[in-house]
């Protein structure tokens, strides 16, 4: 059921499937308007601004020790400075504090440099949704107290989202043992999957002779790739668990976990496990999810 709401609607950037989210905006500064993109990345709580903005920037601007958890290969949360930004997308201007860093810019596409990232924090807050059905960013369509499942093909909370501070869905077995699973936007790989995560699931696999690189801080990890097929828990209201089945080029972690629990809460004896595999922007794109950031659910409509 759709909730009656003030709309913000905009078209992402889309070169290609496996190319990340982008939405272009504009930043209103002291020295003149400067126009960008921003990725929309699932995989970072907080949103983080370029030196190309800032260093156009007053002090009084500046925040000190604003904390940023960056997803990546290992136990990654570092403290850094915000800064007070003002920037229009879709037609609306937000004032937000977010994460400075010292890089001049991302990248460039299409002549635009990438100017920075829209964190969950952001996503949650103007209560948006990341939708792979037609590419967009907008306002959430859904009153949660009023959806149904049935009217989905595919459905999954992201109520833990205040635990491990990013959106998660399950990896399954037939036996139902699963894998924490980070739902990764701002990721251009099909999977990562742990190797201890794909022994404990029985993950049939055929290795390739490729390898890739997964970075993370700049700390890097050399990972081979497989065709691997995985099931993904879909649930179904009273009909309880569902399998979505998938097969794609994967890579292959040696390390533990991927992100430690404990990376995004201090909860001690928590039952919530690590991270242990991650799916990013290639397999969204195919699945045709719609990441509700107003509704906090994760959804395929019928």
């Amino acid at each position: 059921m759709k909730k009656e709401s003030e709309e913000t609607k905009v078209k992402m950037v889309r070169l290609s499937g496996d190319d990340l989210p982008l939405v272009e905006v504009e930043f209103q500064l002291e020295s003149g308007n400067k126009k960008g993109l921003m990725v929309i990345d699932s995989g970072c709580v907080q949103s983080i601004v370029f030196n190309d903005v800032t260093k156009d920037m007053s002090n009084e601007c500046m925040r000190e020790n604003i904390c940023i958890n960056v997803t990546g290969v290992g136990d990654s949360s570092k403290n850094r400075n915000g800064v007070e930004v003002r920037f229009s997308l879709g037609g609306k201007v937000f004032h937000e504090v977010m994460v400075a860093e010292s890089q001049d810019f991302l990248g460039i596409v299409d002549d635009m440099p990438i100017l920075g990232i829209l964190g969950n924090v952001f996503l949650m807050k103007h209560g948006l949704a990341i939708d792979f059905t037609d590419y967009t960013l907008h306002t959430s369509e859904v009153d949660h107290s009023n959806f149904c499942v049935a009217d989905s093909s595919f459905f999954f909370t992201m109520e833990t989202i205040q635990h491990y501070g990013v959106p998660v869905v399950a990896m399954v077995n037939n036996e139902n043992e699963e894998c924490v699973t980070l739902v990764d936007t701002g990721a251009t790989i099909n999977a990562v999957i742990t190797r201890g995560a794909m022994e404990r699931l029985g993950i049939n696999y055929e290795m390739t002779d490729k390898e890739i690189e997964l970075d993370n801080l700049g700390n890097t990890e050399k990972a081979p790739l497989a065709v691997c097929e995985f099931d993904i828990a879909n649930w179904r209201g009273e009909n309880g668990i569902e399998h979505v089945k998938y097969k794609a080029e994967c890579a292959i972690s040696s390390r533990k976990f991927l992100l430690s629990n404990n990376v995004w809460s201090n909860d001690e004896g928590s039952d919530f496990s690590d991270i242990e595999a991650l799916i990013g922007c290639p397999t969204l794109s195919k699945f045709g999810w719609v990441l509700d950031f107003g509704a906090m659910i994760i959804y395929k409509r019928k």
